[in-house]
């Protein structure tokens, strides 16, 4: 018999997850990470795409990971997100890498289908964009930008991206995520 039972109150949450790695490369390519800590009845599920993905794994968290579950766990709207990526290669510096040069073609489709898949099939309500830091966060420099932008156009979901609560023109990555960003509707943007 516990003697603090009486002293504390006691809390208890469970967060499952789900990850979809590449059947040939699981170590290189990460499609998909799912983190569920709600029943499905009680809320939003959400669709985080983000630039590429870094070292989480179903049973490990890495930076951007633990900033983005920090943000949405404590608000009672969401009850699950699942990371997705532009790129899916696993990588922590992603400055020294040509995306569309280094990463196979049928990886990109493989993807952007996946991608299109869970915003259109599955029961995805809110798509975050977070894979830039520019103004309206979108970088839209190239053909498999050009598509990503095209399928979430085409899911005609509520597009969301986090604001600096000091200047809401600018959009942030979740990796630099602070508690006074607000996640909002994303701001009239060209592309989306």
């Amino acid at each position: 018999m516990n003697p603090f039972k009486n002293e504390f109150q006691r809390r208890e949450s469970v967060m499952t997850t789900r990850a979809f790695f590449d059947k040939d490369q699981p170590d290189v390519y990460r499609y998909s990470l799912l983190k569920q800590w709600g029943e499905k009845r009680e809320g939003v599920r959400v669709a985080a795409i983000l630039f590429n993905p870094s070292k989480a794994t179903e049973s490990m968290l890495d930076l951007t990971v633990m900033n983005l579950l920090n943000r949405l766990t404590p608000d009672p709207v969401y009850y699950a997100v699942e990371i997705l990526n532009m790129y899916p290669i696993m990588l922590t510096n992603w400055r020294d890498v040509n995306f569309e040069a280094e990463i196979p073609p049928e990886k990109l489709k493989l993807n952007l289908d996946y991608i299109e898949y869970t915003l259109n099939r599955k029961q995805t309500q809110h798509v975050i964009v977070g894979w830039g830091a520019e103004p309206g966060g979108v970088y839209y420099d190239s053909e498999n930008n050009q598509n990503l932008v095209q399928i979430i156009k085409d899911a005609n979901k509520p597009v969301l991206s986090f604001g600096c609560s000091k200047d809401k023109r600018k959009r942030w990555q979740p990796r630099h995520l602070r508690m006074d960003h607000l996640l909002e509707p994303l701001a009239p943007y060209p592309h989306l």
